[in-house]
C-alpha cells in the first residue's frame, strides 16, 4: 500500500492542491479518492545509468569540469541582456 502512514497522504494531498491552485484546478481533500489516485500510479524500478559519476565535493566538480561554469554563466548572461533587449 502505497500510503500506509496518515501523514504521507497528508503530504501528497497538501502537494496536489498547492499545484492545482496554480494551474487553476479545482481541489479535493477527500482522502479516500486521492488514495485511490496514488495507489493507481506505477512507480518504476529505478535502476541507476552505468557510468555515471556523481561528484562528492566542489572540489571534484570543478576539477572534473575544468571550468566549464564559466561559459555556462556567460551564455546565460548573453540570453538574459538580449530578452531585455528584445523586450
Amino acid at each position: 500500500m502505497l500510503c500506509e502512514q496518515p501523514v504521507h497522504l497528508d503530504f501528497i494531498i497538501a502537494a496536489a492542491n498547492l499545484r492545482a491552485d496554480i494551474y487553476g484546478i479545482p481541489q479535493t481533500r477527500d482522502h479516500r479518492a486521492i488514495a485511490g489516485m496514488a495507489a493507481a500510479v506505477e512507480v518504476p524500478v529505478f535502476t541507476p545509468k552505468a557510468g555515471v559519476r556523481i561528484d562528492i565535493t566542489e572540489t571534484e566538480a570543478q576539477s572534473r569540469n575544468n571550468g566549464s561554469y564559466g561559459l555556462c554563466v556567460v551564455v546565460v548572461v548573453v540570453v538574459v541582456v538580449v530578452v531585455i533587449i528584445v523586450a
